[in-house]
């Protein structure tokens, strides 16, 4: 079991990081592999879903 300030930090970073892939999705974009290039944008918003997801279930006993 992790400390709760400890699950909140990464709660709060996991969460922005997600945020941060539809606010300002051009850095995420650029790091996408060259054979993927032609999804980068369906890659990045997926992505960005996906944190936010994992900062959610972060969130539920149950789901840690």
């Amino acid at each position: 079991m992790g400390s709760t300030a400890g699950r909140l930090a990464l709660t709060a970073l996991v969460g922005a990081s997600g945020v941060l892939h539809f606010v300002a999705p051009r850095g995420y974009r650029s790091i996408v592999p060259g054979p993927l290039r032609q999804w980068r944008r369906e890659i990045v918003l997926y992505s960005g879903v996906a944190e936010v997801v994992c900062a959610a279930m972060l969130t539920l006993p149950a789901a840690r």
